[in-house]
């Protein structure tokens, strides 16, 4: 892609004055995709599909109706291997499991930036994928499942094994008894599945004023003079069964003034 920008700059210089205003709508063209395909020194890719069944941003997931438990719930709860949920899980990530290939999928309250990891020495496919969406920072952590568009993207690793856990000690296999006392009572229950929804009203440490909140009023999502000191916090956690023993967790965060 850099090579494509010198080029259309070459082309801009040796044209005549009446053609360079196509070269330089050339430029424009090239500089635009080489910032999109671009992200974290890495190739993006899009993909205009729904495939991806384990995504809570999927437009096709049918969303829970469950009301949230006023009350917080750790922090362990909300990282897996050494990686939190946050604006900087994508360059954590990279550095505990490595390069993968970004994607992007959907658009508006639909879009998604997912990177992927998956199993190099389990004879099972295990998966764990991150993702940002207009508000949500979540990971997946699963097994197996149908057939997805953008899965020979995932980065293989080691690391990506099914005794992978969060801080908590979440992880795949695990009985529902387990995940219940680690997690504690169910936000609510269907068939399969447990599900847990958490609200809190979280208050800034002193060194933390000045970090970007989701919906800040400032451009450059700084805090403003006056600005209240604490922030919403909301978690969702989704637990699947497969035989009793757990084979998908979605641990999903927002922050919000």
């Amino acid at each position: 892609m850099l090579n494509l920008n010198q080029t259309a700059r070459s082309l801009v210089c040796a044209l005549g004055r009446r053609d360079r205003v196509y070269a330089v709508l050339l430029l424009l063209i090239t500089s635009a995709l080489t910032a999109i395909a671009t992200v974290g020194g890495g190739r993006t890719v899009h993909l205009n599909d729904d495939s991806d069944w384990w995504s809570i941003l999927n437009p096709n997931f049918t969303p829970w109706k469950v009301k949230p438990k006023n009350k917080d719930t750790s922090s362990f709860n909300l990282s897996v291997q050494s990686v939190s949920l946050g604006k900087d899980q994508f360059k954590r990530a990279a550095i505990e499991f490595g390069e993968s290939t970004p994607v992007t999928r959907g658009d508006a309250a639909y879009g998604r930036f997912q990177v992927c990891y998956t199993s190099s020495e389990d004879s099972q496919s295990t998966y764990l994928v991150f993702e940002r969406g207009e508000i949500d920072h979540t990971f997946y952590l699963f097994r197996d499942g149908s057939p997805w568009t953008g899965s020979d993207l995932c980065l293989k690793s080691s690391l990506i094994e099914a005794k992978l856990s969060t801080g908590s000690g979440l992880h795949l296999g695990q009985p529902r008894a387990q995940v219940e006392a680690i997690l504690g009572k169910p936000s609510a229950v269907f068939p399969g599945r447990i599900v847990y929804s958490f609200e809190t009203r979280k208050t800034l440490a002193a060194n933390e004023l000045e970090r970007p909140r989701q919906s800040s009023p400032n451009p450059d999502g700084a805090q403003v003079e006056g600005a209240a000191a604490s922030y919403n916090l909301s978690v969702r956690i989704e637990a699947r069964f497969r035989g009793s023993k757990l084979n998908y967790l979605m641990v999903s965060n927002a922050e919000t003034d």
